[in-house]
């Protein structure tokens, strides 16, 4: 029998699922090129009952109900390979393992680069949860989907696994943090060090709301990763600047790929510099967006009673808007106030709970 694939659309990127007649053969990314998993001539099979088992389950494990595949795997490779792919399958669900440990346990624990190489020539990512596999340090390492998608399924494992506890992750430091920062060092240090903490000069709190416009669809790590750029392309999110910006300024930020290039949001953060200028008239944009701050805060134990809007958060966006202000939702607003420490959304059980000082652990 020939090798037969289908490609299927997921949160981490288009995967291709490839499959033969002892089972399935590999998972990888569709934009991968032919070296790193060399496979022999395979067609397209819409209907094939592995590829479609396996669709399925990923699907479940996708949407966090699914911990353990049950397929029959045939991926191909040397025996020390076929060790360390076996020691992958070995790592529970929303743990971490390192080369080291890896090298160890199939008893080579000398052959740690080894171990690395036979990693990232796993064929069944995903499957074989190779993206379980961190540096000795804690640090991320590279997968063959990128570091993006390997932090995106680290904390999808952690999200789904702190459901069934207090909702926080233990650190390798000794630090309980919330499921969306305990994996990435980007998130993790911007959670200890910057989120939730008072902002109160106008310059920094036109940058989180232009930020927070811009992340709007998107993941708040793609944003933090943008924003020296955004930073640069905004002039330092100086009102005064941005509200002169002419439509040689709009072209030329749709033409920085540093940034999200999108038109309406691009011309939505010029609007509200300008609109940001207006309210200095009426005691300035810090005085009015905290003047919405309410009496109590959330206290969730669990990711679960986090809530993404409020009355709060409501009342601020009908406010902003009728100042003239877009993309300012009462979802985005909320993530706003959640960023800025006019409520604190962090988890009982973590340790920055009640670290803005507004508000009591």
């Amino acid at each position: 029998m020939s090798l037969v694939y289908r490609i299927i659309e997921s949160p981490v990127g288009r995967l291709k699922l490839v499959a033969g007649a002892a089972g399935l053969k590999a998972v990888t990314w569709e934009s991968e090129g032919a070296e790193r998993v060399r496979l022999d001539a395979m067609h397209v099979d819409e209907t094939h009952p592995t590829l479609h088992a396996a669709q399925q389950q990923l699907a479940e494990y996708f949407a966090g109900q699914r911990k353990h595949f049950e397929l029959l795997l045939d991926p191909r490779g040397t025996v020390f390979q076929q060790a360390v792919w076996r020691a992958l399958l070995a790592i529970p669900y929303g743990e971490t393992r390192s080369y080291r440990d890896i090298a160890r346990q199939i008893g080579r624990p000398e052959a740690v680069r080894a171990v690395g190489a036979a990693n990232a020539r796993n064929p069944l990512c995903i499957v074989v949860p190779c993206h379980r596999v961190i540096g000795s340090s804690g640090a991320m390492t590279g997968f063959a989907g990128g570091l993006q998608a390997k932090s995106h399924l680290l904390a999808l494992e952690s999200n789904a696994t702190a459901r069934a506890g207090t909702g926080v992750v233990m650190g390798e430091d000794g630090l309980a943090r919330p499921p969306w920062a305990a994996v990435d060092p980007l998130l993790r240090h911007y959670y200890d060090t910057e989120w939730g903490m008072p902002v109160r000069d106008e310059r920094g709190l036109f940058e989180r709301l232009s930020l927070e416009c811009f992340q709007s669809g998107l993941s708040w790590a793609t944003i933090l990763r943008k924003r020296e750029a955004f930073r640069a392309a905004f002039n330092q999110f100086d009102p005064d600047v941005v509200a002169a910006y002419d439509e040689a300024d709009v072209e030329r930020l749709m033409a920085d790929a540093g940034i999200v290039r999108n038109r309406a949001k691009i011309l939505a953060t010029i609007n509200n510099a300008a609109a940001t200028l207006a309210l200095r008239a009426h005691g300035g944009l810090v005085n009015f967006i905290w003047s919405f701050q309410p009496a109590q805060t959330p206290t969730p134990r669990s990711i679960d009673e986090i809530p993404t809007v409020s009355e709060a958060s409501t009342a601020l966006s009908k406010a902003l808007r009728a100042r003239g202000f877009k993309f300012v939702g009462p979802t985005t607003m909320h993530a706003l106030m959640e960023a800025t420490g006019m409520i604190d959304t962090h988890l009982m059980d973590s340790h920055r709970r009640g670290s803005s000082g507004i508000w009591p652990a």
